[in-house]
C-alpha cells in the first residue's frame, strides 16, 4: 500500500494486511504493527506510520513496543535532517517537536499527501491532486509555491530530489513517475517535470541515490535495477587516473577512439557518480561546452562529440553560471561549469549508449526477451567438460584431463588474476557437484561417484544405484544423483532412496530442494514436492542438455544447438536467450552453473570457460589483455625515462615482476605475440648502483623475482647501464 527509504536504504512497505515489512537482503522480514496505511522512516531508522482509523505510530529502531500520538493523520513524511510531518484529519499540515504534532500555518489547500525535502520544509498533494512547496522559511504564515501538474503521491529524496506519481504540466494522458527539475540559469524552459521510467506506481519514495521506490497499483514493490543490458547498449567507460584542461581531456579521449563522455540520461548519470574513481574527487571532466551561437551574443550548452542539444539536465543549484563554458560532474551526481582550463580528472566512454531500465518497468518486460543480456568472458588457466558452483561463490569444473579443480583470484598490481587449485589425484571426472560445505562432489567416467572430504576423494557407493551420470546439490546439501539407466536418487541420512520420475540424462536442485531434470525426452521437468513426488513439464525449451538453478530464482538451461536459455521460476513461460551459439564466437555450450547473484557460468564444446565479464576487467580498446589487467606493448621506441613519463601520463607505470615466474612468462608472451625482442620495465639502480629497485612505488623494494631470472653475466655494473629490460626468451 505505501513504501519506504531509509538514510541506511533499509526499505519498509505496508502490505495490504496492514501490516509492516523490512527489506531484509533478498526477502522481508516478519511482519510488524498492525492496521497500517501509510509509513515513512527517519534517518535514524524510526518508522512512523498511519493507520486506516487516522492513528500516527511510531516505532524506534532500538525499541520493542509502538508510540502512539494524540493527533489523527492521513498520511506522514520524514525528512533527511530528522524532520517529520504529518497531513491531520482537516487536510492542515503539522510538525513533530518533542513528542507532539503542531499544526504549522495555513495549508494552501485540503491536502491528503505529505512529503519533507532535505532542508526540513514539506511539499503536498492536494485533494485535487495539485502540488505545493513550501518555502525555506521555517515560520508561521509561510508562503507555498504551487509546482505545475497533477499528482497521486509525492516522496523527497535526501539528495534533494522530488518526485511524483501524476502528470506533468502538460497534462500527460499516463500517470507516471516524474522528477522536479529546479529553475536553471539561461534555461529558456524554466521549472519543469522530467518523466522516470517505469509507470503503474500508486505510492513513492526516493532513495539516496535519487531513484524511485514504488508500490504498484497491484500492490507490488519495485525500484532501480540493472534489470537486463544489451550488448549492443552496453556503455564501456574509463575513468582516467590523472588530471588535464578540458579541452586535453577531450583530445586524450579521442586518441583512444573515444569521447568525452556525454550523459544522455539519468540512469548513466548515476552510473557514472557511482563509479569509484569518481567518489575519489569531487568534480571530473565530462563532455559538455557552451558553445557561441553564430550572429548571437548568446551561448548554447551541446555535447562536444556531436554538437547536439542536452536532452537531459542535472545541474547543481544555481548553475549554469556564467564563469566557466566547461562541464564537470560532481560526486553527488550535480553538474557544475568550470574554467575550461582548470585540470580535472575525466570520463571518456565508448560510442555506445547505457540501458538500465527500473525494475518492474513495462519497458523491460518488452526488450529483455530478445536481448544477448549477458557478455561471458574466457577463462584462462584451465580447460574443462563440467562446471558446477554453490551459493557460497565456490566455483568448481572437471577438467579435460579428469581432474577437479576449484577457481580463485591472486593478487598481482593490485589486481585479480585467475588461479585454480586442483582437488586429490585424478579421478577422472567428467562431471562435478558444489558442495553447501564447499567441497566438491564429481561423477567419474566409469560412472563411480566420489566425495572429497577435505583430504582426499572418497568413493560413494550404494546397492541402489548403479553407474551415475550426473549429480545435483542444493544450497541446503541436498544430494541427487541421475543414473546411467535414468532413474534419480535422493540421499536421505546417508542412504540412497530410489525416486520415480521421467528418464532424466541431467539433474539439479532447486531452492527448496526439489530436482529439476533434463529428460531423455529433451524437455526439463520439475518435482513439486519430494514426498508427493508430483512432477511438471516446463515449455519453452526442447533439447536440453544441461539445467541449472541460481539461488536467487533463476532457472538456466543449455540446449543442443549451444544456446543458453534463461527464465525464473513461477514465470517458466517467459524464456529469452543470453547466449546464441550461431551469433557468437564462444563456440557451443555444453554445460551450464549459476553463481551466487544469479552469474551464470558454463564450458563449451571446446573445453574453455566463461562467465560475464567482471566490472575490474574491462581493457582499453587496442590493447592486448593477457589477464584482467591491460599489457601494452608499445609501437614506438623511447628511452626508459620517456617510456616511464608515457606510462604514467596514460594513467599506468613500467611493468613490474614480484609474482616468482608467473609475471615474467606473461611478460615475454606478450612479447613474442608483438614480434618484440626485448622491452624496457620499471627495474632500475638509478639511485643507488648495484641496488636495483622497482619504479612503480607499490612494489619498490621487492627485488626476489628478478634476481632469479637475470641474463648470463647480468646485472653489470658498467657506467650508465641503468634501467632493466625483458628479453622474449631468456
Amino acid at each position: 500500500m505505501d513504501i519506504a527509504v531509509g538514510l541506511n536504504k533499509d526499505v519498509y512497505i505496508t502490505g495490504e494486511d496492514g501490516k509492516v515489512y523490512k527489506r531484509e537482503g533478498k526477502n522481508w522480514s516478519k511482519p510488524m504493527g498492525k492496521d497500517a496505511k501509510r509509513i515513512a522512516v527517519t534517518p535514524k531508522g524510526e518508522v512512523f506510520t498511519v493507520s486506516n482509523s487516522g492513528v500516527v505510530k511510531s516505532l524506534g529502531a532500538k525499541d520493542s513496543a509502538w508510540k502512539s500520538y494524540s493527533m489523527r493523520a492521513v498520511d506522514v513524511g520524514a525528512g533527511a535532517n530528522g524532520q517529520v510531518w504529518i497531513v491531520n484529519g482537516r487536510g492542515k499540515v503539522a510538525f513533530l517537536k518533542k513528542g507532539k504534532f503542531y499544526v504549522y500555518g495555513n495549508t494552501p489547500c485540503h491536502a491528503n499527501r505529505v512529503t519533507v525535502e532535505h532542508d526540513g520544509q514539506p511539499a503536498i498533494v492536494c485533494k485535487n491532486r495539485r502540488i505545493f512547496k513550501s518555502n525555506k522559511h521555517a515560520h508561521h504564515g509561510q508562503k507555498w509555491t504551487q509546482l505545475a501538474g497533477r499528482a497521486m503521491d509525492i516522496a523527497a529524496g535526501p539528495s534533494g530530489d522530488l518526485m511524483i506519481v501524476g502528470q506533468n504540466s502538460a497534462g500527460h494522458k499516463n500517470m507516471g513517475i516524474w522528477k522536479f527539475i529546479e529553475r536553471q540559469r539561461n534555461h529558456a524552459r524554466g521549472n519543469y517535470w522530467y518523466r522516470v521510467n517505469g509507470q503503474g506506481a500508486r505510492g513513492i519514495a526516493v532513495g539516496m541515490n535519487g531513484h524511485p521506490y514504488v508500490v504498484s497499483a497491484h500492490g507490488k514493490s519495485a525500484w532501480p535495477t540493472k534489470a537486463c543490458e544489451s550488448g549492443k547498449k552496453r556503455v564501456w567507460y574509463f575513468t582516467s587516473k590523472f588530471a588535464l584542461n578540458w579541452y586535453d581531456a577531450k583530445a586524450h579521449c579521442e586518441k583512444q577512439g573515444w569521447h568525452l563522455a556525454p550523459v544522455f540520461t539519468e540512469n548513466e548519470n548515476y552510473s557514472f557518480q557511482k563509479d569509484k574513481d569518481v567518489q575519489k574527487r569531487n568534480e571530473v571532466w565530462v563532455g559538455g561546452h557552451n558553445y557561441p551561437v553564430q550572429g548571437n551574443k548568446y551561448k548554447v550548452w551541446r555535447w562536444s562529440h556531436n554538437h547536439r542539444h542536452f536532452s537531459f539536465r542535472n545541474w547543481a543549484a544555481n548553475k549554469p553560471s556564467r564563469r566557466g563554458d566547461c562541464l564537470a560532474l560532481k560526486k553527488n551526481g550535480r553538474w557544475n561549469n568550470l574554467d575550461c582550463k582548470q585540470e580535472r580528472t575525466f570520463i571518456c566512454r565508448s560510442n555506445s549508449v547505457i540501458d538500465l531500465i527500473p525494475a518492474g518497468s513495462n519497458h523491460m518486460k518488452n526488450t529483455c526477451k530478445n536481448l544477448k543480456a549477458v557478455h561471458f568472458k574466457k577463462r584462462t588457466g584451465v580447460s574443462a567438460v563440467d562446471i558446477a558452483s554453490n551459493s557460497r561463490g565456490n566455483v568448481f569444473v572437471a577438467g579435460k584431463d579428469g581432474k577437479v579443480s576449484k577457481h580463485g583470484y591472486r593478487k598481482w598490481h593490485g589486481m585479480n588474476i585467475n588461479h585454480w587449485q586442483q582437488f586429490g589425484h585424478n579421478v577422472q571426472a567428467v562431471r562435478v557437484g558444489a558442495g553447501a560445505d564447499g567441497n566438491p562432489w564429481a561423477v567419474a567416467r566409469n560412472g563411480n561417484l566420489y566425495e572429497f572430504d577435505s583430504k582426499k576423494w572418497v568413493q560413494v557407493k550404494s546397492d541402489a544405484f548403479g553407474k551415475i551420470a550426473d549429480i545435483g546439490i542444493g544450497a541446503k546439501g541436498n544430494v541427487w544423483v541421475a543414473g546411467q539407466n535414468g532413474k534419480i536418487y535422493h540421499r536421505v541420512n546417508n542412504n540412497w532412496i530410489i525416486q520415480g520420475a521421467p528418464a532424466a540424462t541431467k539433474i539439479t536442485v532447486d531452492t527448496d530442494g526439489n530436482p529439476v531434470i533434463c529428460g531423455k525426452d529433451g524437455q526439463i521437468h520439475v518435482m513439486h514436492n519430494v514426498t508427493g513426488g508430483r512432477w511438471s513439464t516446463l515449455a519453452g525449451v526442447s533439447g536440453c542438455v544441461d539445467v541449472a538453478v541460481g539461488m536467487e530464482g533463476s532457472l538456466v538451461a543449455t540446449k543442443k544447438n549451444g544456446d543458453v536459455m534463461k527464465a525464473k521460476f513461477g514465470k517458466v513461460t517467459e524464456w529469452h536467450s543470453v547466449y546464441s551459439a550461431s551469433h557468437a564466437k564462444g563456440g557451443r555450450a555444453t554445460s551450464i552453473a549459476v553463481g551466487a547473484g544469479g552469474r551464470i557460468m558454463g564450458t563449451n564444446n571446446k573445453n574453455s570457460v566463461y562467465w560475464p565479464r567482471d566490472k575490474c576487467e574491462y581493457t582499453k580498446p587496442g590493447k592486448r589483455a593477457t589477464y584482467p589487467w591491460t599489457i601494452y606493448i608499445s609501437k614506438k621506441a623511447l628511452d626508459w625515462h620517456a617510456a616511464r613519463d608515457k606510462c604514467r601520463k596514460d594513467g599506468g607505470e613500467l611493468a613490474s615482476a614480484v609474482n616468482e615466474g608467473l609475471d615474467m612468462a606473461i611478460m615475454k608472451d606478450a612479447l613474442n605475440q608483438n614480434k618484440g625482442t626485448d622491452a624496457w620495465v620499471g627495474h632500475n639502480d638509478l639511485e643507488k648502483e648495484g641496488k636495483w629497485v622497482w619504479s612503480d612505488k607499490h612494489f619498490r623494494n621487492n627485488t626476489k623475482t628478478l634476481n632469479n631470472h637475470w641474463g648470463k653475466n647480468m646485472p653489470n655494473t658498467v657506467e650508465n647501464k641503468d634501467c632493466g629490460t625483458v628479453f622474449s626468451n631468456k
